[in-house]
């Protein structure tokens, strides 16, 4: 019985596309569609091809978004020969450092006297940042090395194959490189935030210049790459897909920066040096750290994806391998064996 995919897995990649169709959402090019080695309609997305996924055939996109994923993908957490598995640890490292930072500052019983000490608590924002510009460059360089506007562009299928590591490119027409982008600028003036708020005895004017208002641009930042993320995935400028895997990291994503943004706004130093809502602050931290964690986390399912498929399509066929085949007259296979006609024609035979 033949195995059944909802990827094109003929094509081997998305680089072996034939009659490709760039589509665009306004100036941005966020999806290509294009023929595989069986004529069959394909699409390939941005998203995906920078995370080395399939591409999906047209007609199965329904059945696709509706399949779940099984437990096994869940549960795997191992594949550093991956770049997007690289920036997804990094990601949840620092999420959860940013979560723990606040955790200390909204419990005051929470572990030891030690960690709730001024410079023990901001050296683990100042660390935390840290992990998310390196996940930041990470994700920098695998939209850059997996370019869709280069298979958008590319003359024939051998042109279309990276050979060699970009260390650096300028594609504004493309979201994920703009999500990016702007999101590693978020995360550098987070590192200039959180060391700078290492410095004591700082005025409050200081304190605004050099904490505050790079926490404030960085959360925007975020919120931007946030949105950028969004209409690549939606491919256009409303949309709500809840059964849409990809979208959820996204929604959780943009949860996740709202409340670093209220966070930020929240931190204002007041005249005396003080925090203006120190409630707001750490709260916006607390809740934004664990959004971007469980947001990290789900990048690695996502890499999963096509494992996922497979024990699918290993479902599919024993299903259909214990479903009686219907004989002409109406009789099942099951049928002849009882009446011993099976039998008869393999004598013939």
């Amino acid at each position: 019985m033949p195995k059944t995919s909802l990827r094109s897995t003929k094509t081997r990649s998305p680089d072996h596309l034939e009659n490709v169709t760039p589509q665009f959402l306004g100036p941005f090019l966020t999806r290509i569609l294009g023929t595989d080695a069986d004529d069959n309609l394909c699409v390939v997305t941005s998203r995906r091809h920078r995370k080395k996924l399939q591409p999906l055939r047209v007609h199965d996109l329904e059945e696709f978004v509706n399949e779940r994923i099984p437990l096994k993908v869940w549960l795997r957490f191992w594949e550093p020969r991956s770049i997007s598995w690289w920036l997804a640890i990094l990601f949840m490292i620092g999420s959860a450092l940013f979560t723990l930072g606040a955790a200390l500052a909204i419990f005051p019983s929470f572990m030891s006297p030690w960690w709730h000490q001024p410079i023990v608590n901001n050296s683990v924002f100042f660390v935390g940042s840290i992990f998310f510009t390196t996940a930041g460059v990470i994700q920098y360089l695998e939209v850059i090395n997996s370019e869709i506007t280069d298979l958008a562009n590319a003359r024939t299928p051998d042109a279309r194959i990276r050979r060699g590591i970009r260390w650096f490119a300028w594609r504004p027409r493309n979201l994920g490189y703009m999500a990016s982008l702007i999101q590693l600028m978020g995360t550098i003036l987070f590192n200039f935030n959180t060391g700078d708020a290492l410095i004591a005895n700082l005025t409050a004017r200081e304190e605004n210049l050099l904490i505050w208002t790079p926490n404030m641009i960085g959360s925007l930042c975020f919120l931007i790459s946030t949105w950028c993320s969004y209409l690549e995935v939606g491919h256009r400028y409303l949309c709500f897909k809840p059964k849409d895997f990809t979208f959820w990291i996204v929604m959780i994503n943009g949860f996740g920066s709202i409340a670093f943004q209220i966070s930020a706004v929240a931190s204002y130093y007041v005249q005396d040096g003080t925090v203006a809502w120190t409630t707001g602050s750490n709260w916006g931290t607390f809740l934004g750290g664990l959004g971007f964690l469980l947001a990290s986390y789900l990048l690695i399912p996502e890499l999963f994806e096509e494992e996922g498929e497979i024990a699918r399509m290993k479902r599919r066929a024993a299903s259909r391998s214990e479903e009686p085949t219907l004989k002409s007259g109406g009789e099942t296979e099951e049928d002849e064996k009882a009446h011993g006609v099976g039998d008869h024609r393999q004598e013939d035979r």
